[in-house]
This record gives structure tokens, sequence and C-alpha cells, in this order.
């Protein structure tokens, strides 16, 4: 329903610094070529104290496999992108170019930090609810980073409440999480390879660790059953012994694997099932 020259984004656990939509709108003036532009974020303690100015990475893994060389085919400062602008940012870079392959291994975008044009949001379409209660951004930003180039801007413009009730922190919501995950990427994948520039060996391992994360999120769960199929749908996508390892201990009475979660859950000390990571992205390819 949105009738602007923009659509800007802002959860409720977030707070955007008063300077966000100008500096983005400054950017998106100077680059008509852009659709989408999203930045840097801040975290902030339950107790109001700051806890990153760049939490970017922190929150979302996928940086940790890229350098911004390989995500972006150009980066240029924001003196020489904007002169005219008045904003005290000097120095910050912003970094341009079409990451719709990269987001395949994982988002590389927070919503609060987003600013698009309408028509890129029209042609990507809206945010599929059926996801619900989580993955339905990542599916919503893979989707409009395949039909624009995009820019990132090195400055945190919002303030992201860290340690919330709401946020994803229960096993519920990981599960959730793990699950959409491989159902946005695997049709994807199949429609859009001609896009991508992976090798069928590096999508295949992408895929074979969806599988194993929906895999260990269905054992914390104690869905036993959907844990061994998804470790023989990871090992049929790429053989690796500690996955036939767990798809054979899943095939246990069930009372045993029980037994054996709650072991683990104590040695652990955690409750929370992150998402398996997936190799540095060198030259191009995946290391093994």
């Amino acid at each position: 329903m949105a009738a602007g020259d923009f659509i800007a984004f802002l959860d409720s656990e977030d707070l955007w610094k008063p300077f966000k939509l100008r500096l983005q709108l400054d950017v998106m003036q100077a680059l008509p070529e852009i659709g989408m532009v999203w930045t840097e974020m801040e975290a902030v303690r339950p107790d109001g104290g700051t806890e990153s100015n760049a939490y970017l990475a922190v929150m979302y893994d996928n940086y940790r496999r890229f350098s911004k060389d390989e995500l972006f085919s150009s980066t240029v400062s924001l003196d020489e992108l904007a002169p005219s602008s008045d904003l005290p940012l000097g120095g910050a870079l912003v970094h341009m170019g079409s990451i719709f392959s990269a987001m395949i291994a994982g988002n590389l975008v927070h919503t609060s930090t987003v600013l698009l044009r309408p028509e890129v949001a029209g042609q990507a379409g809206g945010f599929d609810e059926q996801l619900r209660p989580t993955g339905e951004d990542f599916d919503f930003h893979l989707r409009t980073c395949r039909e624009t180039p995009v820019a990132l801007i090195d400055v945190a413009t919002i303030r992201y409440m860290n340690g919330r009730d709401d946020q994803l922190t229960s096993e519920s919501l990981q599960h959730h999480m793990a699950v959409n995950y491989l159902r946005t990427i695997a049709p994807v994948i199949d429609r859009d390879r001609h896009l991508l520039h992976w090798s069928d060996r590096q999508l295949r391992e992408i895929q074979a660790r969806g599988h194993t994360w929906d895999s260990m999120s269905y054992y914390y769960t104690g869905d036993y059953a959907s844990a061994h199929r998804h470790l023989l749908q990871s090992l049929r996508q790429q053989w690796a012994w500690r996955i036939a390892l767990y798809a054979g201990l899943t095939e246990m009475p069930a009372a045993v694997i029980g037994a054996l979660r709650r072991t683990i859950r104590t040695l652990r000390q955690a409750t929370v099932v992150k998402v398996p990571a997936i190799p540095e992205h060198q030259e191009g390819t995946l290391a093994t």
C-alpha cells in the first residue's frame, strides 16, 4: 500500500538514527541504477549500552565467507559519491554490485536498514507470510537482489536492540529458520542456476549443509524421523563420514536418542542450534 517514491522498513526491536533516510536518499539519488540500499547496524544491550558499532557481520555469518571485494564490484567514498551532502560522515564507504549469487549461502541484509524503490519491490513480490514466524526477510531480500544491483553503506544507521524476548532465541524459531532457509534456496537454485556463480559441487555442498542444519533442528525438537531423512538427503548431496555417523545414530530407539540428546545439551550448555558454517570462499571455490 506504500505510495511514496521509496520504501523503508522498521522492525519492532530497532530504532532509526536521525540521519538514516537522508543518507540513503543521497546515495540512491547519486546511483539511479541501484534498486536497494542497506547499511551497517549498531547493537545495543538491554541496559542501553552499545554492544557493537558494526553488528552486521556478527548477526549474519555470510559476511565471514566473503570479503567486501568479493561481494561487490566497486567501492567509492561517500564524499566522492555525494559531495553536496552535509552529513558528518567523512570517510564512509559505499559498496555496489550484484550479490544475488552470494545470498544463496545466507542473508546479508538487515531489514530495518533497507531503503528500496517501489518498482523493485513490485518486481520481487511481497513477503511470503507462509514462512512466518521467521525466514520471510531472507526470502524477500534474496528475491530483491535478483532483480537489481544493490549498495551497502558502511555506516550504522539503526540501533538494534539485542537480547529482547521477541528475537530469534528459542529452539522453535531456530527450527523454523533452518527449515525455511532450505525451502527458500532450493527452488531458486533450480530456477536461476544460470545466474549463480557457483560450481555444481559448491551448490551441492550448500544444499548438503542446509539439510544438515534442518536435521539438527529436527533432532533438537525430538522429530528423529525427519532428522534422519534430512541427513540422508545431505549425504546424497555430499558424502561426509560425520554425517553418515549422525544418520546411524538417528536410527537408534527414541529412548536412547532422548538420553543422548539430554547429555549433549548438558555438555554443550546451550539451547540454540546455529547454522553449520560453510567453508571460507576463496578464489571462487569453497574449501573442503
